[in-house]
């Protein structure tokens, strides 16, 4: 087994994915909204209303559509939870959401404010009145994402506002959201993720308007009131290839079976990157768009306290109107005729994407007390004419959430231990670029002020520590690798778990690690810093290799627009002056 530190830009590689969805006839509520907090949400109209009025409408439009299921997804989550309830249908196309009778009880403090800038999901099922082309035969779902302009209590659902929706994950990426609690809705973290969204649709829509002309209002619009034949055509042939992308959806249900909970529903919609078929050809010479696909669930326990979880983030799935994928090569330049397609089983629905990422696993809560664990693996992939980049990595992560009271505590600390490897994985025959075998172990200790600083101007603060570990290595000489495979049976996890824990060390103990060292190992000590927003501040590493100190070396990196970027360097007792200073001003509560 050969292993070694993958050093990118002087400091070493930090694995964080795993530290581990205006216009119309319908008269909608305007009035701003106060709610006490808890159970019940009795809710005070602002004068000129009734209690009569909704907390707010929605005009669901292909054609106007009757007899969809449209409800708020208040956590952002792409799925309808228990506690977000279903519009009442009024016939037409509009829909109203009631706040009266306790409908919105799940959510603390909702408001007419939270509600609009929420997304709103209309599925449209079999046997639905189009007014324009009457009886739907095919389902389909469309999405209404928000982009925070809007002051009217009336939101339009149609095929053109379901665009962004891509927007909603990379917010969350970028946020370091991975669930809200339903109860949180209208919380703060959830209000981020609505602004995130926001600011990146006015942004892309300025490019937008700039190549095709199209603008925030058209996208938005009620295209049948405003009598836009264009639109309306253009909508109507979208719709079609909704329906087609269900097959996909299908495929989706049929790949992860009995694992998928109760409900729970794939996510396919419209890609960002199918605003050039939207926009850039004639509705007639429309023949595929791009879809994005996705999935994130875990499912229920099994005997032995664990849960299986899968994750898949993609987009530009070409989707063809009959309901098979086109080749990846596809462009609207070509005629569809030399287009290759397939059938849309979930194997050609990963060879057909440009790239994408794919990471699950199992959970259980019940092994060690206060302590999830976690055996999951993530592999990414990305196309291009001449090469196939890959990247796979398996993990065994324990997560905990300690409790803190008294002055200058976080609103979470949290404490992880992971092993990160890929060792035994077979990378398949198309992969150009891969890594080779590594073996690294982490101890992460991470502060989070929730939509707030603290005292050093820190929303986030994660003191880590990294080991790069070589085959028969002094500081862990028999690694658990067998969850890379499905034997999870194999493992000892509450050993293991001790292991990784007694790996943890700082600046003021670090010696007795170093001194186990072999040459083709490195030990790293890191501070990571956000500011306001999560927006990157300062990352200090110190790397730690055999032998005495004078080889040791400290970077400092600043937050910058793509990233990070170095701003000093030390080698020796150097490095000691530049990065411990640094480091020390952690505390972990």
């Amino acid at each position: 087994m050969r292993t070694f530190g993958r050093l990118i830009s002087g400091f070493f590689l930090l694995v964080g994915v795993f530290s581990c969805g205006g216009g119309g006839s319908s008269g909608g509520a305007t009035q701003n909204l106060s709610s006490n907090s808890g159970s019940s949400n009795t809710s005070a109209t602002s004068s000129g209303s009734t209690s009569d009025d909704p907390l707010i409408s929605a005009k669901v439009i292909d054609g106007y559509i009757q007899g969809a299921n449209v409800y708020i997804d208040f956590n952002w989550n792409l799925q309808q939870d228990k506690g977000e309830p279903s519009a009442v249908d009024n016939g037409d196309g509009d829909y109203e959401f009631p706040y009266t009778n306790g409908e919105f009880d799940a959510i603390t403090d909702v408001s007419f404010a939270c509600a609009r800038n929420r997304i709103q999901i209309a599925e449209v099922p079999v046997g639905a009145i189009d007014a324009d082309l009457g009886e739907v035969t095919e389902a389909f779902t469309m999405y209404y994402v928000p982009y925070g302009g809007s002051s009217s209590g009336l939101i339009n659902i149609s095929p053109f506002t379901g665009l962004f929706v891509d927007f909603v994950r990379e917010a969350k990426d970028q946020l370091g959201v991975d669930s809200i609690l339903l109860s949180e809705g209208c919380g703060e973290t959830a209000t981020s993720v609505s602004d995130a969204v926001a600011e990146s649709i006015n942004i892309f829509v300025q490019d937008l308007e700039s190549k095709y002309g199209v603008t925030l209002e058209d996208l938005y619009e009620d295209y049948i009131a405003s009598n836009n034949t264009e639109r309306r055509a253009k909508a109507e042939k979208i719709v079609s290839f909704l329906k087609a992308a269900e097959s996909v959806r299908a495929a989706l249900r049929d790949h992860f079976g009995s694992d998928l909970p109760d409900g729970y529903e794939p996510f396919v919609g419209l890609s960002q990157s199918s605003s050039e078929q939207l926009f850039g050809i004639d509705t007639e010479s429309l023949g595929f768009v791009e879809m994005s696909v996705g999935i994130g669930f875990t499912g229920l326990e099994d005997a032995n306290g664990w849960a299986v979880s899968n994750n898949l983030q993609t987009q530009g799935l070409k989707v063809l109107q009959d309901g098979k994928i086109a080749d990846r090569s596809c462009s609207t330049s070509q005629g569809l005729g030399v287009c290759q397609s397939y059938e849309p089983t979930y194997e050609n629905i990963l060879a057909q994407l440009e790239s994408y990422l794919s990471y699950g696993g199992h959970e259980n809560v019940s092994l060690i007390p206060n302590i999830k664990v976690t055996s999951t693996y993530r592999e990414e992939k990305t196309r291009s004419a001449n090469s196939t980049e890959c990247f796979y990595q398996a993990m065994l992560i324990y997560d905990e959430v300690t409790d803190c009271s008294g002055a200058g505590c976080p609103d979470l600390a949290e404490v992880q231990e992971q092993i990160n490897h890929n060792i035994g994985y077979q990378y398949p025959s198309d992969c150009s670029t891969y890594e080779t075998p590594f073996l690294f172990t982490y101890n992460d200790r991470k502060n989070i002020w929730h939509n707030r600083v603290n005292e050093r101007g820190n929303s986030e603060e994660i003191f880590g520590v990294q080991y790069s570990l070589a085959d028969q290595s002094n500081l862990f000489s028999d690694p658990p690798l067998v969850f890379l495979g499905n034997d999870r049976s194999k493992v000892d996890y509450s050993a293991t778990f001790s292991s990784l824990r007694g790996m943890f060390i700082d600046t003021e103990n670090f010696q007795s690690a170093q001194a186990l060292l072999q040459d083709d190992e490195f030990i790293a000590l890191s501070l990571t810093t956000y500011g306001e927003s999560r927006v990157p501040r300062e990352r200090v590493v110190y790397v730690i290799r055999t032998g005495d100190d004078t080889t040791n070396e400290c970077s400092v990196s600043s937050g910058v627009e793509s990233g990070w970027e170095r701003s000093d360097s030390a080698v020796g007792e150097a490095a000691k002056q530049l990065c411990f200073e640094k480091i020390r001003s952690f505390t972990f509560y």
